[in-house]
């Protein structure tokens, strides 16, 4: 019976272990581009994307823009996935990526648009 409890103790301490390891390696920080480009790994950047500035690299087979972090830095994010919806009328974007050479590589983009649920501020209330 005493050998059974040490490798039950032993298999949930691994497990834990395990679990920690993979929550902690999911986490990617908030930072601004001037620290994204001293980071060798992935982190996420938000900001707000520069009006006018979306186009299409047919080339490489990328989404370019610019965009604006909360600092104000604005640089070029490259992105190989499609088009979010509505990412002109979004409120704020985030890139998770690194930096390679001048651009930001982006490998997901999170778009947080305006919500459909809120009151609209000219509206007469009643």
């Amino acid at each position: 019976m005493k050998a059974k409890f040490v490798v039950g103790i032993a298999v949930i301490i691994a497990f834990s272990g395990f679990a920690f390891y993979s929550f902690h390696s999911a986490l990617n920080p908030y930072v601004s581009f001037l620290d994204a480009r001293s980071t060798a790994g992935t982190v996420q950047v938000i900001g707000h994307l520069v009006d006018g500035s979306v186009g299409y690299d047919s080339g490489n087979s990328q989404l370019l823009f610019h965009m604006e972090d909360e600092e104000g830095t604005v640089a070029l994010v490259a992105y190989s996935g499609s088009k979010p919806a509505n990412m002109e009328q979004s409120e704020s974007i985030v890139a998770v990526g690194q930096f390679e050479d001048d651009h930001f590589i982006a490998k997901k983009l999170l778009v947080k648009c305006p919500s459909k649920y809120e009151e609209d501020e000219n509206k007469e209330v009643k």
